[in-house]
């Protein structure tokens, strides 16, 4: 019996580095001789151009825990905002200037 995973909510999230990334899509690779793979679209929200682009990370590698700088072990990528189809008030630009912190 296959299971489905939980994908990451399209919306921004931060790193356990710090920097800023909105999630735009989840899509599946199927290249990957064992099966689909689900990986994760995002895209740097840095206003200092570190690591400025387009990313594509495995949803594996994107959910997994890691040790963020307070010591703690979280998932790599921590949600900040979750955009709804409903959210008629979402400024990505507003959003990073809030929660840049």
């Amino acid at each position: 019996m296959s299971t489905e995973p939980i994908l990451p909510i399209i919306g921004i999230y931060r790193h356990s580095k710090g920097d800023l990334y909105e999630v735009t899509e989840c899509v599946q690779n199927s290249t990957n001789s064992a099966g689909y793979e689900w990986m994760v679209r995002y895209n740097s929200l840095n206003p200092n151009g570190k690591h400025c682009g387009r990313y594509v990370r495995s949803l594996a590698e994107f959910t997994e825990e890691v040790e963020w700088p307070d010591g703690i072990r979280r998932p790599r990528f921590s949600r900040v905002y979750a955009v709804t189809k409903f959210d008629e008030n979402y400024d990505c630009e507003y959003l990073v200037y809030e929660f840049w912190i």
